[in-house]
């Protein structure tokens, strides 16, 4: 009467959220979860078989490695499984997911509407499907509207630290410039608004544009991804895309749960047929973004 959940990290304030949800759906039932971290695992595989030998009765998965190596060895295993951090593109598996791409697109078209035309992504890893997948789709959304990204960098995680490195790697041009200057006229960044993909790389990136003297929303706009629990009480109030994660959570525990009890009534791996259920992410407009000067 167990549920694995495996999650990338337990910091991360979107993984509390579906947790939340998936055990708020899960325990009314006589099931807990058994959370487990990625974070400092050496194998995936490894952690995977670990769970199953605890004989675990299904899976939540909320990460996104970029590789399948998990899905294969759980579907393989024939556990019942629900992913949260993307579909599986075999549909071997069922998943609840936000429509990243509609939430890109809203970010990036509030910005364009604004009157910007230089935007700079800032993104979390570039070794995971989730960070490529999310700097894709906002380059997709800004060839839409004939434009390209103005520069483009990777935190290597999603962290408010990762924010900071990323913006940094954003500004540095301007920071080679400020210096070579003789004047002390502020060097403008090549860039008036800053695309996160997550409110925790937005709040680094914060930090840093205030260490350099520049203005939020001014000098630069800067929009996030999820609406966490802070991003209306930072100072300027962020412009973020909301994504219910609770929800989210709480539909994965619910279809696991339909899905474990199904494979019991028929005897038969696989009986359940696959769904993928999409939620639609809302634009939540605040004072980090207004025209470009």
């Amino acid at each position: 009467m167990a549920i694995g959940v495996l999650v990338p990290d337990m910091t991360n304030p979107v993984i509390g959220q579906i947790m939340q949800g998936v055990e708020a759906a899960i325990v009314g039932s006589g099931y807990f979860p058994l959370m487990v971290s990625m974070q400092a695992a050496a194998s995936s595989k490894a952690v995977i078989e670990r769970l199953l030998s605890q004989r675990i009765d299904g899976m939540v998965v909320a990460t996104a490695p970029s590789d399948d190596v998990i899905v294969r060895t759980l579907v393989d295993a024939g556990v019942p499984t629900v992913l949260t951090a993307r579909a599986d593109p075999s549909g071997r598996l069922s998943a609840v997911v936000s429509d990243r791409a509609l939430a890109m697109s809203l970010a990036i078209d509030h910005l364009v509407e604004l009157g910007h035309r230089e935007i700079a992504l800032l993104a979390g890893s570039d070794t995971t499907a989730l960070g490529r997948e999310r700097v894709e789709m906002s380059i997709a959304a800004l060839r839409r509207h004939g434009l390209e990204p103005s520069a483009v960098a990777y935190g290597g995680n999603i962290s408010r630290d990762a924010g900071q490195e990323g913006c940094r790697q954003l500004l540095a041009p301007r920071m080679a410039g400020a210096k070579r200057s003789r004047t002390k006229v502020p060097v403008r960044p090549r860039f008036t608004a800053i695309c996160a993909s997550s409110d925790l790389l937005a709040f680094g990136a914060y930090q840093v544009l205030r260490e350099q003297g520049l203005l939020i929303p001014s000098h630069v706009s800067v929009v996030g991804q999820n609406d966490f629990m802070l991003a209306d009480m930072v100072e300027p109030p962020l412009t973020t895309v909301r994504v219910q994660h609770y929800a989210m959570g709480h539909l994965a525990g619910r279809m696991l749960i339909e899905e474990i009890e199904s494979r019991a009534d028929t005897q038969r791996p696989g009986a359940c047929p696959q769904r993928v259920v999409s939620f639609r992410p809302e634009l939540v407009v605040r004072a980090s973004t207004c025209a470009p000067s």
